[in-house]
């Protein structure tokens, strides 16, 4: 039996509409979780630390979250927001 695979109907699925809309849920909620995590600055921050970014290329939908700025960053090594927010 021979199988022969249509690769250009494969990345369609992997970076159509639907697949950007599944990445774009998960990367949303991940960054919400990780942004419910309580700031650790005084004045309390009034920005969200963590940002969703489109990581896609011509193969496959991604997303990427990603600290927002240097005191996002701050703010990820003393809580480690993001890795917490994945074991959600």
């Amino acid at each position: 039996m021979r199988i022969t695979f249509n690769q250009s109907g494969f990345d369609e699925l992997l970076t159509g509409s639907f697949a950007q809309g599944l990445v774009d849920d998960e990367a949303d909620r991940l960054a919400g979780r990780a942004n419910a995590v309580a700031s650790t600055t005084d004045p309390a921050a009034t920005e969200p630390y963590y940002e969703v970014e489109d990581g896609s290329d011509n193969k496959r939908a991604r997303r990427r979250v990603r600290a927002a700025g240097a005191r996002a960053m701050k703010h990820e090594a003393k809580t480690n927001a993001l890795q917490k927010a994945l074991g959600q």
